[in-house]
């Protein structure tokens, strides 16, 4: 297949809008959805520091090279820390989770009866991906679940329905 942008050869295909794209405007494509969950969640605020979670996943490094692209300017601030402290209550914290993750946390704490809360100024602007996708921009294998069993179990519904995850975002948002 080729590419819907440039017309060079596709070599990362979307399942869930049935298109391909060469690495370089897959990449953008994902830059540009991201772009827009900033602008739209209002997150960027220059008299506060930002502070980037490090997990060592896809997810981070994905998030550091968007800020390095988009947001080393002066007047705004970002670090990188390995852990979030009590320290940072003045300070936006964004974590690299993406939409998988979320959703299968979300669906755990439901099904076991356990409170599901956001944290104050934390933020997740990988929610608007989902794993696959990452893993489709590095071409790295996919982590293990953290809840296997809802995993499997949303990933059943999501076979019916490929846009189950970005359902169960909506209603998460709502709680």
């Amino acid at each position: 297949m080729k590419c819907e942008t440039c017309k060079r050869d596709g070599e990362v295909f979307v399942e869930y809008t049935q298109i391909s794209f060469c690495k370089t405007c897959y990449e953008l494509f994902l830059f540009k959805r991201l772009k827009k969950w900033f602008r739209s969640n209002k997150v960027i605020d220059k008299s506060k520091i930002h502070v980037l979670l490090d997990d060592d996943s896809v997810g981070f490094l994905f998030l550091k090279k968007f800020f390095e692209k988009f947001f080393s300017y002066p007047g705004l601030k970002w670090v990188v820390r390995k852990r979030i402290t009590s320290r940072m209550k003045n300070k936006v914290v964004i974590i690299p989770t993406s939409l998988t993750q979320e959703t299968d946390a979300f669906i755990y704490a439901v099904f076991n009866d356990l409170n599901y809360v956001f944290g104050k100024n934390v933020f997740m602007p990988l929610t608007c991906f989902l794993e696959t996708d990452l893993s489709k921009w590095k071409r790295k294998k996919r982590t293990n679940p953290v809840f296997e069993d809802v995993h499997f179990f949303v990933e059943e519904i999501v076979k019916r329905r490929p846009m189950a995850r970005f359902s169960i975002l909506k209603h998460l948002q709502k709680f």
